[in-house]
C-alpha cells in the first residue's frame, strides 16, 4: 500500500527551475526522461511563464513542481510525489521542496 503511485491527475506537471540552482540541474537529470517525452515541463524563474507562475503562487525555493490540470488551475506538488508516479525512487526519499 505505501508503495503505490499517487494519482496526481495533471494535464501536465511543471517543473519551477533556476539555471543556476544545483538541485535543480540534479532534478532535471533525475527526471531527463520524463521531461525529453513531455511529461514534465521546466519553467525557469527568467522565463515569462515561469516569473508568472512564481509570482502567482507565492514559490520561494526551486526546484518547485506544479500540477496543472485541464481546467488551467496550478496546484504545487511535492517533490516526492512526483518521483513516485515516475518511480525514481533516487529522488523520493526526504525530498521536500518547501521547508
Amino acid at each position: 500500500m505505501g508503495d503505490e503511485k499517487p494519482e496526481l491527475k495533471c494535464k501536465t506537471i511543471l517543473m519551477i527551475s533556476d539555471l543556476q540552482c544545483p538541485s535543480c540541474r540534479e532534478a532535471r537529470e533525475i527526471l531527463k526522461d520524463e521531461i525529453e517525452r513531455g511529461e514534465i515541463e521546466v519553467k525557469t524563474v527568467d522565463d515569462e511563464e515561469g516569473r508568472k507562475i512564481v509570482d502567482e503562487l507565492g514559490i520561494k525555493e526551486v526546484p518547485t513542481f506544479i500540477c496543472k490540470r485541464d481546467d488551467g488551475s496550478l496546484t504545487e506538488i511535492e517533490a516526492k510525489d512526483v518521483a513516485k508516479q515516475f518511480n525514481k525512487g533516487e529522488y523520493s526519499e526526504g525530498v521536500d521542496v518547501k521547508t
